[in-house]
């Protein structure tokens, strides 16, 4: 299990942590990325040589640069963190945070990553999204959750250790359970308070002794008399 660091310490983290890993992408993510930002560099180097070019024309190539080596930085950490309460995942800054008693399914899979159309987060026909890494060799670890909605949601994402992530998920499932509520203790009464009650619940039952003896007297009242036969 990989070491915390402070991103994952504040914003991937609550209580004991099951699982955590860390996973980085292939050299050719790297070498994809360094020929991204060097390609604008030698057009306009190519175009600079023109006698009328512009001596600033190198320059433009700045603000493909800011878009690209923050992309680059972004994108070159996949995090998952397992508690008992959430599996955290953050590629960059993005990701989902799972709650543990909203999954309904956790398999370790291997998938095409072109079904996904290439690699980072993309969304499959299938409905689900990836979070996969170039270089991760197919493996990873599919959920199947609801969301807050009760809407079904499947998450895959890369993983260095398939089994071990889903035997991690699959622990949190069977202990993360909510605990109960504790039991409400009633507030302890004093003597005053006891014989004050005491003293009205006799008087109570009192009344309801004297509405039942009227109730009995006056049917005793309305009852009809004997009829008298004479005798022959």
């Amino acid at each position: 299990m990989a070491h915390e660091d402070d991103y994952e310490r504040t914003y991937m983290t609550e209580g004991e942590v099951l699982y955590r890993h860390r996973a980085m992408p292939s050299r050719g993510f790297h070498l994809m990325m360094v020929l991204t930002m060097l390609f604008p560099v030698a057009i306009l180097a190519f175009a600079s040589l023109a006698p009328d070019a512009p001596w600033f024309l190198p320059f433009f190539v700045l603000p493909s640069w800011l878009i690209l080596l923050p992309t680059w930085l972004l994108f070159s950490v996949l995090r998952v963190a397992v508690t008992k309460e959430h599996v955290h995942i953050q590629y960059g800054l993005f990701g989902p945070k799972i709650p543990v008693s909203a999954i309904t399914s956790c398999e370790a899979v291997t998938y095409d990553w072109k079904k996904y159309g290439g690699f980072g987060i993309r969304r499959g026909l299938d409905g689900s999204t990836a979070y996969n890494l170039m270089g991760d060799d197919g493996r990873a670890v599919r959920i199947g959750w609801n969301d807050e909605k009760g809407k079904p949601q499947i998450t895959l994402m890369s993983a260095k250790d398939p089994d071990a992530l889903t035997a991690a998920i699959t622990s949190a499932r069977a202990t993360g359970v909510a605990k109960p509520k504790a039991a409400r203790i009633a507030s302890p009464v004093s003597k005053e308070r006891a014989d004050e009650l005491a003293e009205a619940e006799a008087q109570l039952e009192a009344e309801l002794e004297a509405e039942r003896e009227a109730e009995r007297a006056e049917n005793v009242g309305k009852a009809p008399a004997k009829a008298t036969v004479p005798k022959p």
